[in-house]
């Protein structure tokens, strides 16, 4: 059975709304985690929007003559889907540090990668 726009409308109305009640109390959206949270939203706003754009497009007009135009948008899809991965890995990877590390515990005891052993 396929959707019809209503009831896509509907259910992305239900999200937005279930989105910005879980979100008023979420650590997201704490000053310092605004960049954070504004990327992944564009992340996932990409994710949702530009594989069935891409599934749409390159079924009904890029491979419409091709015996199988489903398969052919089904397989650019998922290459979509891979390329915004990709996308949001390398941006997280490329972020600039926030913190310096510090000989002095004024900012709070050491974890992670900046832990000391001391035995």
């Amino acid at each position: 059975m396929p959707m019809t726009a209503t009831m896509m409308m509907m259910m992305m109305m239900m999200m937005m709304i279930l989105t910005y009640a879980a979100c008023e109390t979420s650590s997201l959206f704490q000053e310092q985690n605004r960049e954070t949270a504004s990327k992944l939203g564009r992340a996932t706003l990409a994710m949702f929007t530009l594989p069935l754009l891409v599934f749409y497009v390159c079924s009904n007009f890029v491979f419409s003559e091709k015996e199988d135009p489903m398969m052919w948008g089904g397989f650019t899809a998922v290459l979509m889907v891979n390329v915004v991965i990709a996308g949001y890995v390398y941006s997280a990877f490329n972020e600039e540090d926030d913190a310096e590390v510090s000989d002095n515990d004024e900012s709070g005891p050491r974890t992670g990668a900046f832990k000391r052993r001391t035995d």
